[in-house]
């Protein structure tokens, strides 16, 4: 059975505890991204989905590197540890400080973006004409096809 001594356990679990760390970094700027963007619960799954894998193969090749491939429990707590401490201590004051950046720098962008929001508008409002009309002209073609009557060419009179 291999069982490490207390000296390699502190030695191993310095760089877990800041994998964890920069986890709760990583984690931070995906909130930030998904404040920037939007925030519906899809897009929200498919974040957590992506964090997840990069923390798991992260974790991964940081337990290879550093304990040769065996995943201790005290490693794991080692690194929910980073993750915790980042986001207790520093994650919400970083979060409201992006948040206010955000509002500033939208503040400055929104004038100058206001022509092309003009432009996208109004292409807008032309592509939902040109859809109505298509929509039109594709019901006419469906009336078109159906007869009222039954035509027979082979009646003799």
């Amino acid at each position: 059975m291999y069982i490490t001594d207390l000296v390699t356990q502190l030695k191993n679990i310095m760089p877990v505890v800041g994998l964890g760390f920069v986890l709760g970094v990583f984690y931070l700027l995906i909130r930030i991204f998904r404040y920037i963007l939007f925030d519906n619960s899809v897009f929200v799954f498919i974040t957590d989905v992506v964090f997840i894998v990069f923390c798991t193969i992260s974790s991964f090749l940081l337990f290879v590197a550093v304990n040769n491939g065996h995943i201790r429990f005290y490693l794991i707590l080692a690194e929910i540890l980073g993750f915790l401490s980042f986001s207790l201590f520093f994650s919400d004051m970083l979060f409201s400080a992006a948040k206010g950046f955000v509002a500033i720098l939208l503040r400055i962008l929104n004038p100058l973006l206001k022509p092309f929001k003009f432009i996208f508008r109004k292409m807008h409002d032309v592509n939902k004409k040109i859809l109505k009309n298509v929509e039109n002209y594709k019901n006419k073609l469906k009336n078109l096809l159906k007869h009222g009557y039954k035509v027979l060419y082979n009646t003799k009179d």
